[in-house]
């Protein structure tokens, strides 16, 4: 045999080499084999056997392992439920929904800050066979009509608070209107259905021979502004969801006994897979507050001893800088995770050595499930770290699809894996723009170190983040700003 014959299948059995694990399941592991093909890296995890299942079929199956376990939390009322109610719940919710008509492919918006019962909707939409879009609780009237026109979704449900939001959406929009059949709400209001009828079903229209396909049906259209700048609706399917899921399992790496805190809004994809379809995975005690108020906050992570703590930068500089950090127990908090925008090093530094809590960037968008890469404890200050199983990241140049070849060299992060979305609904050009040969172009510009950690330095557009949200791009805000000269 020629020499460079077997030198070749030597070199491909070392790029990619498998073996199986104690349960069962099929491992495989992709190895860099040169500095100049480290631009194109995978996941320092063993690939993963996914699984082809449904969302609430993944979902219910973990749940009947955590059956007496709390799932939820509401901090302030203390209302709960154990994983046991929380299916049995959403079993009901579905087939009330179904006994409403609502049908296999309908949309439903939730409009919502959060709450134990968002969670439960978030795992009986689907369970029904319903699509969720979910919408910015602080949204004006004009934005939640844009939203509502182009998902056109029959039914919104919304807590009292924001009903008047919803009716003036109604009032700007009338073809919404037409399109919106119920409003129910998340909590009693005269003259409205209420969640809490809903639970007070019987079951006994569950569709329990629902037939999902897994590539082609949608759970849930969140919004994203991607790399263009005007948000358009993500539609995200149960394989992408339940693919994410195992490959943060891989990368996070909790138990059951840990606690979450869901303060980040459940209305967005980091609330919505990273800590809701996560700790119903998991087993986890997810414990809810509406909204970011600085005592409650650290009052939640203090009474409910949260060990794992999901953050966005500003919520990691307040835990640096506000002197009423100290007037809590934070002892119990082991992990703290920050993603949705780059954490700066010396805030980082800071919050490791002050709280002495571990630290550590995730990275994603809302096209990718969201996770895309994890970074490990102890974390490497600096980066956002390494793919999640099953996952390629590679550098190309800016507009381009032509790879860097140089390690440290910067240019547009791109991804590959299943993980990514089906696409932007009733936007195929959008799609095609940022979805090229399999791989997403992310929009953010950064370079793979030698160790084969990420680092992002910036954006290919200038874009507006508040709070980690991310908007537009300012100079489409400034050509369509018709009162700026």
């Amino acid at each position: 045999m020629n020499f460079y014959v077997m030198a070749s299948r030597f070199v491909r059995s070392l790029v990619r080499s498998t073996w199986k694990i104690a349960d069962g399941t099929t491992c495989h592991r992709q190895l860099s084999i040169s500095t100049r093909l480290q631009t194109i890296i995978g996941s320092p995890h063993p690939d993963l056997d996914l699984r082809k299942q449904s969302l609430p079929e993944y979902l219910f199956s973990k749940i009947d392992e955590h059956s007496p376990r709390t799932a939820l939390v509401d901090f302030e009322s203390g209302r709960s439920y154990t994983y046991s109610q929380l299916k049995e719940y959403a079993v009901r919710i579905a087939s009330a929904l179904r006994k409403l008509g609502y049908k296999k492919g309908d949309i439903i918006a939730i409009h919502a800050t959060n709450s134990p019962e968002y969670a439960i909707l978030l795992l009986a939409l689907p369970a029904a066979g319903i699509t969720m879009t979910t919408s910015n609780s602080s949204f004006t009237a004009e934005e939640l009509a844009k939203k509502l026109d182009l998902t056109e979704a029959s039914c919104v449900v919304t807590t009292p608070t924001l009903l008047p939001i919803v009716m003036e959406a109604f009032r700007i929009n009338v073809k919404i209107q037409t399109n919106i059949k119920d409003i129910i709400t998340l909590g009693h209001v005269s003259g409205y259905k209420s969640i809490n009828t809903l639970m007070e079903d019987d079951g006994t229209a569950f569709p329990e021979d629902l037939q999902v396909d897994c590539e082609n049906d949608i759970v849930v259209l969140p919004f994203s502004s991607g790399t263009t700048g005007f948000p358009k609706a993500v539609m995200l399917n149960h394989r992408c969801l339940v693919a994410n899921l195992q490959q943060l399992s891989c990368a996070l790496q909790t138990t059951p006994d840990d606690s979450f805190l869901a303060v980040l809004p459940m209305f967005h994809v980091y609330g919505i897979t990273v800590l809701t379809y996560y700790a119903f995975a998991g087993g986890n005690k997810l414990v809810t507050l509406p909204r970011f108020d600085p005592g409650l906050f650290l009052q939640a992570i203090q009474n409910e001893k949260i060990s794992l703590l999901h953050l966005v930068p500003p919520m990691a500089v307040f835990m640096v800088k506000h002197p009423m950090v100290n007037d809590f127990n934070l002892s119990r908090v082991q992990r703290a995770i920050c993603g949705a925008a780059p954490l700066g090093e010396t805030v980082h530094e800071e919050f490791v050595s002050k709280l002495n809590i571990n630290l550590f960037q995730g990275y994603g968008m809302t096209e990718f499930g969201p996770a895309a890469l994890c970074d490990e404890i102890p974390s490497n200050i600096g980066t956002v770290g390494k793919p999640v199983p099953n996952t390629l990241c590679k550098i190309v140049h800016p507009g381009t699809t032509n790879l860097i070849t140089n390690v440290g060299e910067s240019g547009e992060i791109c991804h590959k894996g299943p993980q990514l979305m089906k696409g932007y609904l009733h936007n195929q050009e959008a799609t095609n723009e940022i979805v090229k040969e399999g791989w997403i172009h992310t929009g953010d510009i950064g370079y793979i170190r030698k160790d084969g950690n990420v680092v992002i330095t910036d954006r290919v557009k200038d874009l507006i983040k508040y709070k980690a949200f991310q908007f537009i791009d300012i100079r489409l805000l400034l050509l369509n700003w018709k009162t700026f000269y």
